[in-house]
């Protein structure tokens, strides 16, 4: 038989449309623990209607802007996103993760080796501005043996 969950994804939804920000704070340790953020902030910023726009908008204005920040602070996230609400209840569908099943780029986890420090965005800035030669020359000065070098560019 499966479990009940602890919270309904529809009751969190509400509480968000609602600006109730006293609703974390309510919560049992146990349902703080099952309550997915992340998740929560997905559903947060889709709603179907006129107000899909605010809510996309805002959630994105308050929670992604400093989100290495704001990851660490629960409670403060919640109020963030209680700050997108409308005052009244929205629909808020799902939407789904996109699977990202990429292949793993063999120059870019050069880069990455070398250079680890670099964020994602430095990283991708990285690979447009060095022509594929100027990133062999670096391998090659980095210690690469031949081999690599030519699997890696292959």
């Amino acid at each position: 038989m499966a479990k009940k969950p602890l919270l309904q994804i529809k009751d969190i939804m509400a509480a968000v449309d609602r600006k109730d920000y006293g609703f974390y704070e309510r919560l049992t340790d146990e349902q703080r623990k099952s309550m997915n953020l992340w998740m929560t902030q997905r559903y947060a910023s889709s709603v179907q209607g006129k107000l899909a726009g605010h809510y996309l908008v805002m959630i994105n204005e308050f929670m992604n802007t400093n989100w290495s920040d704001v990851s660490k602070h629960p409670e403060l996230q919640w109020k963030l996103m209680c700050l997108a609400g409308s005052g009244k209840v929205q629909f808020h569908p799902f939407v789904k993760v996109p699977k990202a099943k990429r292949k793993k780029d063999k120059v870019e986890e050069l880069i990455r080796e070398l250079f680890p420090l670099l964020k994602s965005d430095e990283l991708e800035l990285f690979l447009k501005m060095n022509t594929t030669e100027e990133l062999k020359e670096l391998a090659m000065e980095s210690g690469v043996d031949d081999k690599t070098i030519k699997e890696i560019f292959k």
